[in-house]
């Protein structure tokens, strides 16, 4: 596919996802679009940009660190939106623009140490928000106890990092898991946020976004969407 094309294709998925979130009565232009580009190329990035997004997510820092040192149309805005691994906090530092997934103060120390000030996302673990799993359970995602969160937050605050909100991944879907189970979760976080006075709610991607949006998300992570099925193996940190 050329780059013209996949700019063309990549503009009629946005406005589908455009008329989602208007279809839930809230502006589109109120909420962030977070474009993943994982397991995607460097023409994707650049396509999207010439689209008219500017925020992309990664989940790998290999992948985000290939692409971030390549030239595009205009310069991309990187969020970190994976694992935070400390040999790889040093090499991102200079990229990322937003850490969504501080789970521990370690990761928070690590970032602190390498780009001071730091904007920041708590990201509770999703297991704690499930009607499927138990509380207590292993969680197959990363993130923090629910009940831990409040603390790191001044934790992290108090390391000089700018902590603007809370991050989620809702509960896996499966045939236990209903639309109102997942808006349920991210109501919660929602109203955690709030008690806390963060103002940034990263949650919702393709399948759930309608939920998240409809509980107050100002971000969404979207990668299917708008690109469509990967085509390329990815799992590389």
């Amino acid at each position: 596919m050329t780059e013209e094309a996949t700019k063309q294709e990549i503009s009629k998925r946005l406005e589908v996802i455009r008329s989602r979130i208007q279809k839930t009565g809230v502006d589109p232009d109120k909420v962030k679009l977070i474009a993943v580009t994982k397991g995607w190329g460097a023409e994707v990035v650049s396509a999207a940009l010439e689209a008219g997004l500017s925020d992309f997510g990664e989940n790998y820092a290999k992948e985000l660190l290939q692409k971030a040192t390549l030239e595009y149309p205009r310069s991309p805005s990187w969020h970190f939106i994976g694992i935070i691994r400390r040999n790889k906090v040093k090499a991102l530092g200079r990229y990322v623009k937003m850490w969504h997934s501080v789970s521990r103060i370690d990761e928070g120390r690590w970032i602190a140490g390498v780009a001071p000030g730091s904007d920041v996302l708590v990201q509770p673990n999703s297991v704690a928000l499930s009607s499927e799993v138990p509380q207590g359970s292993a969680s197959p995602r990363n993130g923090c106890a629910f009940s831990e969160v409040p603390q790191l937050v001044e934790s992290l605050k108090k390391m000089g990092l700018s902590v603007l909100g809370l991050m989620v991944v809702a509960p896996t879907a499966s045939s236990e898991t209903s639309a109102r189970d997942i808006k349920l979760s991210f109501s919660k976080v929602a109203k955690l946020a709030g008690e806390l006075g963060l103002k940034e709610l990263s949650m919702g991607m393709t399948d759930d976004l309608e939920q998240a949006v409809e509980v107050g998300a100002t971000m969404i992570r979207v990668g299917r969407g708008l690109f469509g099925e990967r085509t390329t193996t990815v799992g590389n940190y």
